[in-house]
């Protein structure tokens, strides 16, 4: 097994079940242990469908008296974080690496005993991206179920993320609505310059069961509060309702006040919440429940439209268009890590992604950008 230190930056995904899955996982711990120069690990581990058993292993096999190097930027999905049946933490990492050194994080969000350990031992931490719990058929699990350890340790949870140092990027995604904003904002808004708050349009509705779930979404006390209180942000991230008459309401108006704002991003939803067709055939998994669309679907021409009413909103107040507006329509995803869909594209309306600029013409184009779903799609119609 031949160990190269000569990069800095690891990127990793493992597909459980296939060929050379444990040689893998075995030869990226000796690159770890081995080389203290790495700063940089990005690491996806992928169950593996039908394939994936007990010999498998998501976790690393640690050897005595190996550490691993200080990194300062780690990206960590689906790992087998160990926890014994008592709750004691059994992954030596967490005590084999110097976390103070670490300045990014992005992870899915591991049982309460890792999380909090992991919080307060990164005392240098100024990023942090956050995901639901990843399951490859989209049945991971986020902050939403009642009989769950992570709901019942919510508190727990915020107040971990309040003991970190003042953060300047934090992203929470798939939380569920259990959302203390001002707590965290009263810590970290100073000093924020990204912030992204966005669930997943069926969350919570799979985890629990409950078919009358509906995706939250920030009032616009809220989203004033996020200006009060982040008053250098530079990028945001927000769900914003929409019916078939009205995209944004009064949301306009509060986004035409973030003075320093250059990149906004919308989620908006793509499936009807409170109507559903009969029961069909759904080809990979039997017979499912499918979603009406909603009216008026996302669209090149209505992503034009949206960013010259925000244009126009700013303007208004004095302030100039932000940099780029991305507008999402559903749980889209560029590839299985980003996405945890629990809709399926053979039975639902594709999600879309449309990402807005002004060019050095002067004009304004928004581009249609294709995700995992778009790939497994027959249908490849759009307005481009």
């Amino acid at each position: 097994m031949i160990i190269d230190c000569s990069s800095k930056d690891i990127d990793v995904g493992i597909m459980g079940g296939s060929k050379g899955f444990q040689s893998t996982f075995d030869h990226l711990y000796k690159t770890l242990a081995s080389c203290q120069n790495i700063e940089s690990l990005t690491l996806f581990v992928a169950d593996g469908g039908w394939n994936m058993d007990s010999s498998n292993r998501r976790a690393f096999n640690w050897s005595d008296g190996d550490i691993f190097p200080s990194l300062r930027n780690l990206t960590i999905i689906n790992y087998d974080w160990r926890v014994s049946e008592d709750g004691q933490i059994s992954d030596p990492w967490i005590n084999r690496m110097d976390w103070s050194q670490l300045e990014h994080l992005e992870m899915d969000i591991p049982s309460p005993q890792v999380f909090e350990s992991l919080m307060s031992k990164l005392s240098g931490l100024r990023s942090l991206k956050l995901h639901p719990e990843w399951g490859f058929w989209g049945d991971g699990g986020a902050l939403c179920s009642y009989d769950s350890p992570a709901y019942k340790n919510s508190s727990s949870f915020y107040d971990s993320i309040i003991s970190l140092s003042p953060l300047n990027r934090l992203s929470l995604n798939g939380l569920g609505g259990h959302l203390e904003i001002t707590k965290l904002l009263e810590k970290h808004g100073p000093t924020l310059e990204q912030f992204t708050i966005h669930n997943l349009e069926n969350d919570c509705q799979y985890i629990t069961g409950n078919d009358s779930w509906v995706r939250p979404y920030l009032n616009l006390s809220e989203i004033a509060e996020i200006r009060e209180r982040a008053p250098h942000l530079k990028s945001l991230g927000l769900d914003v309702h929409r019916t078939s008459s009205t995209w944004l309401g009064g949301v306009f108006k509060e986004l035409s006040e973030f003075t320093d704002l250059e990149d906004l991003t919308m989620y908006f939803n793509n499936q009807d919440p409170y109507n559903w067709n009969e029961t069909r055939y759904c080809p990979s998994h039997g017979s499912c429940l499918a979603k009406t669309a909603v009216e008026p679907p996302l669209t090149k021409s209505i992503s034009l439209e949206l960013w010259r009413k925000i244009e126009e909103c700013r303007k208004s107040n004095g302030l100039s268009m932000v940099r780029t507006l991305t507008l999402y329509a559903g749980d889209w995803g560029e590839t299985e890590m980003d996405v945890k869909q629990n809709t399926y594209h053979d039975e639902n309306p594709i999600p879309k992604k449309y990402r807005c600029t002004r060019q050095p013409s002067g004009s304004v184009q928004c581009l249609r950008e294709k995700g995992i779903w778009d790939y497994y799609n027959n249908d490849d119609t759009n307005d481009m």
